[in-house]
């Protein structure tokens, strides 16, 4: 995990991180919504930086950050949602119920979160009920729809908004052509700063409007009557 000493965009939500983390007064369970590539992610690890540093300033060199730099930090549990089976939830809830633990923080992370089965939530939903021994649960989604009521009324949520396109511009100033179509995701611009990422999705892009400029014209017609 990498702590970045600049995030993008979303001011309003980095404010708020900052915040709770000085006050020490941190919800036990979130849900943190926004598309992929808006950054999530690399907030959240920011986040975890500066919340569980030693000196308390994500200082990148005591213990806990070198640990959280390695991935080897023994109380982060980092989960992909599309992947959770109801094995790994009970695992996860029995290791959450142990009181003997050897970090001084812990955390479960979910990404993806939109993609858990109905069997999955309702497993989750005791830890987000009874928060046990000063775990924090993130659930991480691209939208909240799939979540169960229940689910979403024992969280607090942090929504992310697409960043600005003059942000976005002065970011990353030699992708000025590019930032139209990146829909105010800073992930897709970091992905394109690498010249092949960058060709491989303008000559997707192209092909798609090859094909639709090649479409018989009554073929379009029904959606201009939409």
């Amino acid at each position: 995990m990498r702590y970045t000493r600049s995030l993008i965009g979303n001011a309003t939500v980095m404010h708020y991180l900052q915040k709770v983390v000085k006050n020490g007064i941190v919800p036990h369970a979130q849900i943190w919504v926004g598309p992929d590539q808006i950054g999530k992610k690399t907030f959240l690890a920011n986040h975890l930086f500066e919340r569980w540093c030693e000196q308390g300033n994500a200082c990148l060199k005591c213990l806990t950050c070198r640990q959280l730099q390695h991935d080897s930090y023994a109380g982060l549990c980092w989960l992909e949602g599309s992947e959770l089976d109801m094995a790994t939830v009970r695992s996860v809830i029995q290791e959450a119920a142990e009181t003997n633990f050897s970090a001084q923080h812990r955390a479960i992370v979910i990404t993806q979160a939109e993609r858990l089965s109905m069997q999955v939530y309702n497993a989750l939903l005791k830890l987000l009920e009874e928060p046990r021994n000063q775990i924090t649960i993130y659930l991480l989604t691209n939208t909240l729809d799939p979540l169960p009521a229940t689910v979403q009324s024992r969280c607090s949520c942090i929504y992310f908004q697409p960043v600005a396109t003059e942000e976005l511009t002065a970011t990353f100033p030699d992708l000025a052509d590019c930032v139209g179509l990146a829909n105010g995701l800073p992930g897709k611009l970091l992905r394109w700063q690498k010249p092949a990422q960058r060709q491989q999705y303008l000559q997707q892009l192209q092909d798609w409007l090859d094909i639709v400029r090649n479409l018989p014209i009554e073929r379009l017609q029904p959606a201009t009557k939409l």
